[in-house]
């Protein structure tokens, strides 16, 4: 009996001892569990750290201003391009609202912007983003700085429930600034148009007509509104349209000056001759912003060189004149039934080229006094035939305009 009861007691203490070894080993377990999760807690802390450390970054380097908006309307965040938009400090900009009277906000009209028209309370009513807003707010120190607003709805999550709203702005004064000058500048440029004695026009940069004041419209017969875009080359003289539609894309092209004469024919079938004059507009960039130009009715200036071309090809008498640096400029067609030299021999040709060797020395000096603004009474000369003879010619030539060195002659024989 002793004996049985001492093998029995052996076996309890065998299992308790089974159980610790148990218990501690599910202890370890536990415990590894444990600081396996606490590892992963860190991590995943860390991981949001760093997550919104970048989200900050990315905020604070953004030229926009952020303000995020509680359902109240209150600025819970913002940052530092907000801060000097709107010339805020933290403080004064944490826990306003849109509905804040000291904004003194308005349209682009100038009238007031109600704080409850305000783009981010529209958000907060409907749930909707709001685009491209203009507003006018007052700076702190005075003055005004206009913005451009855009706002989308901050849920919890894809689709849960509101919890705010992000507004995004952008400083858009000087451009507003720089467009009004603009608009002030095309006020100025029409009004000045409106009262101008030629015909004016503006292109944009490709060519294409945006503007004609009325002169214009009055020359072409053309109204400003069939004028537009090309419809000012339907205008043109059948004869002339592709020669001046090409050189006008040319000029366009390559922007150089433009100038042309030219002929339109009105609606009522009249033929106006022009001359049309254009240069390229630049911006500040150098970049072709668009075309100015100019008109002028030059139909009875065209007319009486018609006239003069007609009397020269039929007058009997010798009609000559003279660039005492570009030589014959016009020759009548006298001239070959009397020394045998057609118009087309002599045009370029220096008047003193066909002057007798003798009479040379005489006729330079009656020139020089001719330039010089003196009276001459005229002067004569032998003058060489196209057969080699030679004939005398009487030289009658007015005195030319003040620095003008074109003569007109009228040499008798």
């Amino acid at each position: 009996m002793p004996a049985q009861s001492a093998r029995g007691g052996m076996g309890d203490c065998s299992s308790t001892m089974r159980d610790g070894a148990t218990s501690k080993a599910v202890a370890a377990d536990a415990l590894k569990r444990l600081r396996t999760s606490l590892a992963d807690v860190e991590a995943v802390e860390h991981a949001l750290r760093s997550q919104m450390m970048l989200y900050e970054s990315v905020l604070a380097s953004l030229v926009e201003g952020i303000v995020v908006q509680d359902l109240t309307g209150k600025i819970v965040a913002f940052n530092a391009s907000a801060l000097r938009i709107l010339g805020l400090t933290a403080e004064q900009l944490t826990g306003r609202t849109s509905l804040d009277p000291s904004w003194a906000a308005v349209h682009a009209d100038g009238t007031p912007f109600p704080g409850e028209q305000h783009p981010a309370m529209v958000t907060l009513r409907t749930a909707e983003p709001v685009l491209g807003v203009l507003m006018g707010v007052r700076l702190p120190g005075g003055g005004t700085r206009w913005i451009s607003i855009n706002t989308q709805p901050l849920r919890d999550g894809h689709s849960g429930p509101l919890q705010g709203v992000v507004c995004s702005f952008q400083d858009i004064t000087a451009r507003r600034t720089h467009e009004a000058a603009i608009r002030a500048s095309e006020a100025r440029f029409r009004g000045l148009s409106a009262q101008a004695p030629v015909g004016i026009f503006l292109a944009g940069p490709d060519g294409e007509f945006q503007y004609v004041n009325e002169t214009w419209t009055e020359i072409t017969g053309v109204v400003p509104e069939a004028a537009v875009g090309r419809g000012w080359a339907d205008a043109l003289h059948p004869e002339d349209r592709d020669r001046v539609t090409e050189a006008w894309a040319e000029s366009v092209g390559c922007g150089a000056a433009y100038s042309d004469e030219f002929r339109f024919r009105r609606p009522d079938g009249e033929v106006r001759w022009v001359l049309a004059t254009a240069r390229i507009l630049s911006d500040d960039m150098g970049r072709v912003s668009g075309v100015v130009g100019c008109v002028s009715d030059i139909t009875e200036r065209r007319r009486l060189e018609q006239e003069r071309e007609e009397f020269f090809e039929l007058a009997l008498d010798l009609l000559c004149v003279v660039d005492l640096d570009r030589g014959f400029t016009k020759v009548s067609r006298s001239f070959e039934q009397t020394l045998g030299w057609s118009p087309g021999e002599l045009l370029g040709r220096s008047l003193l080229d066909l002057v007798h060797p003798e009479d040379q020395a005489a006729t330079e000096d009656v020139l020089r006094q001719l330039v010089e603004g003196r009276a001459t009474g005229g002067f004569e000369t032998r003058y060489r035939c196209k057969d080699g003879s030679w004939r005398w010619l009487a030289w009658r030539t007015p005195r030319p305009s003040a620095g003008s060195r074109v003569v007109h002659a009228l040499p008798g024989t």
